[in-house]
């Protein structure tokens, strides 16, 4: 399910960034497009075209500016990934098996009985044939 995740973030990212710019695209069109008509009222018009055509560059610094930090957080994944990958590989230690929890020994409270194995002088373990 979670395979290939970091490439899949990177595309993200880049299809996020080109939508992004294709709407910085369009309302800069507008601007110019509304520019254009305006020309005829007087200079208001010369400096929405000015507005319009900034605002399509800017929207393409912004758009590609704003894609690097989920582009680096897919490259961090897709990094990960491949880490695990090498430690499996040169350790034969899973990912699943280190993150699956591990009983763990614990203590006796005060005031709790504590095991003690039993110890017999007549357990066969105890036998010395040589006396």
């Amino acid at each position: 399910m979670f395979k290939n995740m970091g490439k899949k973030i990177k595309v993200l990212a880049q299809v996020l960034m080109w939508l992004s710019f294709a709407v910085w695209c369009i309302f800069g069109l507008i601007m110019i497009a509304n520019g254009v008509m305006m020309l005829e009222w007087g200079p208001r018009g010369i400096v929405m075209i000015v507005v319009g055509l900034i605002m399509i560059g800017l929207g393409f610094l912004f758009s590609w500016i704003g894609s690097f930090i989920t582009y680096g957080f897919g490259q961090i994944i897709d990094n990960t990934d491949k880490l695990v990958a090498l430690m499996e590989h040169q350790t034969g230690v899973t990912a699943d098996s280190i993150m699956r929890p591990q009983p763990q020994y614990q203590q006796p409270q005060y005031g709790q009985p504590q095991y003690q194995p039993e110890y017999t002088a007549y357990a066969p373990e105890n036998d010395n044939p040589q006396a």
